[in-house]
């Protein structure tokens, strides 16, 4: 098995070395398979899932809960079809944004299981928004530590169920294609738990999108395991900005390595909600206050080669005039789309070996789009 595993990538590589052009009606039909729903119908499913394994911590008023973690979670994946197998998918954990919800980024979630894959998205127990409705002192975004432990326990429990004899997802799910992406403080808890010393070694690939990442110092990147990952963020994005965020976590990977910077795309344009991006702005800051924000999150990072020198632009945000300059933004549906071919290439390659979508990965394409900022860097 081990050998078996180490010979994919060598073959993935292989095939990106000589893989033939691709016509522009070629990367045309690729981009609106992409986007568009694949050939599966899908269906849906809301578990409430309970990690008895690690405590919830205290959060300002709320004591915290000794017995364990709750994980609120939803599910999307293929319909079964008459006289077809019905797996075995790549799993695929989605993981949301600060003051966020499971549900944030169904536009993704849901292209992604109507392409073949078992999709699995949780309401984290203090960071997102289950963390306040539920009266458990507000959102915490110091909780970020402890959600690589919430996805690995998500990943053991469909696992569990797809190993399952008379289990609805018995068989439905394939050990060795697991993958992660996720958004904001979700695109970090995607980098926790996929590089460095608290990734899970069954992670194969990843993408964050516009994580809150400047924390993170080089060193971090030197240990534990290393996966492919694609950096994904808009270039209006005023809260985690693009140079700060998603070109220094570029900087500090290890190839193989993806940028894919979405000219005139925003933070919230990655979810499903059309927000204004100074509105979430002003949410964001205002909730617990910016100093208590970033000190909060630094503080809970520190043990892992973390610290503020690379986020002291974040304070520009206090500014009332903060983003009215922003320039021209792109329609957030866009925005979706572009994430939507982009994640579809990239997990169908890295997770699945199709090498047909390998023009979306390359030059090819972001020549022909002229809404993206595209940079890569493949092994030697």
């Amino acid at each position: 098995m081990k050998m078996a595993r180490n010979f994919f990538p060598v073959i993935l590589a292989i095939a990106f070395i000589f893989s033939p052009g691709c016509s522009g009606d070629n990367i045309q039909n690729l981009t609106d398979e992409a986007k568009n729903a694949g050939p599966h119908q899908i269906k849906t499913g809301t578990f409430n899932l309970f990690d008895t394994s690690r405590p919830t911590a205290p959060n300002g008023t709320y004591p915290g809960d000794p017995s364990g973690r709750s994980l609120i979670t939803e599910v999307w994946y293929p319909q079964p079809e008459a006289g077809k197998p019905n797996g075995p998918y790549p799993l695929i954990i989605f993981t949301h944004g600060f003051m966020a919800f499971r549900t944030q980024s169904t536009r993704l979630t849901k292209n992604l299981a109507s392409h073949g894959y078992f999709v699995v998205s949780p309401d984290f127990p203090l960071s997102g928004m289950a963390g306040y409705t539920y009266n458990r002192g507000g959102p915490d975004i110091g909780d970020v530590i402890n959600q690589p432990g919430d996805v690995s326990f998500l990943i053991d429990t469909f696992l569990g169920y797809s190993k399952t004899a008379g289990n609805e997802f018995e068989g439905m799910i394939d050990p060795e294609k697991i993958g992660i992406t996720g958004h904001s403080l979700g695109g970090l808890t995607t980098i926790l738990s996929s590089e460095g010393i608290k990734a899970d070694p069954r992670i194969k690939a990843a993408i964050p999108l516009s994580p809150i990442a400047c924390f993170l110092e080089p060193e971090y990147y030197t240990f534990g395991q290393h996966v492919p990952v694609m950096v994904m963020t808009g270039t209006k994005d005023l809260i985690t900005p693009f140079d700060s965020n998603a070109t220094l976590t570029y900087e500090n990977l290890k190839p193989p390595k993806y940028l894919v910077g979405i000219k005139g795309g925003t933070h919230v344009g990655f979810i499903d909600l059309d927000v204004e991006e100074r509105a979430a702005l002003k949410a964001f800051t205002g909730m617990i206050g910016m100093g208590k924000l970033v000190q909060g999150l630094a503080a809970s990072m520190v043990p892992l080669k973390a610290s503020l020198t690379g986020c002291l632009s974040m304070f520009a945000m206090i500014d009332p005039d903060y983003g009215l300059d922003n320039g021209e933004i792109l329609d957030p549906d866009r925005q979706r789309d572009i994430n939507c071919i982009y994640e579809t290439a990239f997990f169908g390659y890295y997770l699945k070996g199709e090498s047909r979508w390998l023009p979306i990965l390359s030059d090819e394409f972001s020549d022909v789009t002229p809404d993206v900022v595209f940079k890569k860097e493949m092994l030697p």
